[in-house]
């Protein structure tokens, strides 16, 4: 998985190299690492840096992550732009980018999932316009090989008639994805529409009047935000809280180890995991033999146990 991270400089915000570096560790957090990072590019300089990357070989078959953060502003015939260091407000069309073509451009030659995140101003409108594009354009090619696109969904710091605070959606977000309550070490996956109802919850409480959307055009099972609390050898449920704390700290890190190099072999027969031991049959019937004696409902005897070679 990687992540494409791009920004505008016109004018250039104060914040927005924050932003940027904000955005970088929560993804890196998910799992995501960084495919390249684009900064201060006039449109076509945009245009030609994500054509490049769609080209390159290191684009892989995982999930992409596109996000924008800077300006962004909106047609009079409400297309959403994206403003580079050469826009200018009045003439969108012939010098901005339309936030649709982006999606075209990093989706033309088979990239399979794409999560683009919007951080700018009216970025709710480049969302509606980015899925209707796509949307259309999946429509016509609903016929293609497998290779076509099979996950996207779109994140949008702002409605679309909403303008958005400096670092406050990035920084909120940040927030979100660190809540435990939104998944602890047993959830393999974090629910994206669960974390923008908790980033609006922190919008709400930073910059009123801002709030971010979701939406997905089509999905498959591989999840966009994996958990980053979650532990794949967490004990069972039942066990009690301090148990569970050792076990997912180091001293059960040395347990683990030590039933793998030094329990396990020894319980073979053996001194090292890869060497041959014996596998012991018929402590089935003494373990029974025994908790029944125990129990008071059984008889005292004796029970023969084999050994083969394993």
């Amino acid at each position: 998985m990687g992540a494409i991270f791009t920004q505008s400089r016109w004018p250039r915000p104060i914040g927005q190299a924050l932003d940027l570096d904000v955005m970088a560790g929560v993804l890196s957090r998910l799992g995501y690492g960084t495919a390249r990072r684009i900064s201060d590019c006039t449109t076509e300089g945009l245009r030609t840096e994500l054509a490049d990357w769609v080209e390159s070989d290191d684009r892989g078959e995982g999930t992409l992550v596109l996000c924008y953060t800077g300006h962004g502003d909106r047609s009079a015939d409400d297309r959403h732009y994206l403003l580079c260091r050469d826009s200018r407000p009045g003439r969108l069309k012939d010098t901005a980018l339309a936030t649709e073509d982006v999606v075209g451009i990093v989706t033309e030659t088979g990239l399979r999932r794409l999560l683009l995140i919007i951080d700018t101003c009216y970025a709710g409108q480049g969302s509606v316009d980015a899925v209707r594009e796509l949307a259309r354009s999946l429509t016509a090619t609903r016929e293609a090989d497998q290779h076509r696109l099979a996950s996207f969904s779109v994140i949008a710091a702002a409605r679309p008639l909403e303008l958005a605070a400096d670092g406050a959606f990035a920084e909120a977000l940040r927030d979100a994805v660190d809540d435990p309550t939104l998944g602890g070490p047993r959830r393999r996956q974090l629910f994206v529409e669960q974390v923008v109802d908790r980033v609006n919850d922190l919008l709400a409480e930073r910059s009123p009047g801002q709030h971010a959307t979701f939406g997905t055009l089509c999905g498959d099972e591989v999840p966009l935000f994996p958990n980053p609390r979650y532990a794949q050898d967490i004990p069972a449920e039942g066990v009690d809280l301090s148990e569970q704390r050792v076990a997912l700290g180091a001293e059960g890190r040395r347990r683990r180890e030590e039933l793998v190099s030094h329990f396990g072999p020894r319980g073979r027969g053996a001194e090292w995991a890869a060497e041959r031991g014996m596998y012991f049959t018929g402590r089935h019937e003494a373990l029974r033999a025994l908790t029944a004696w125990v129990n008071g409902t059984g008889r005292r005897r004796t029970t023969s146990t084999s050994c083969t070679e394993w």
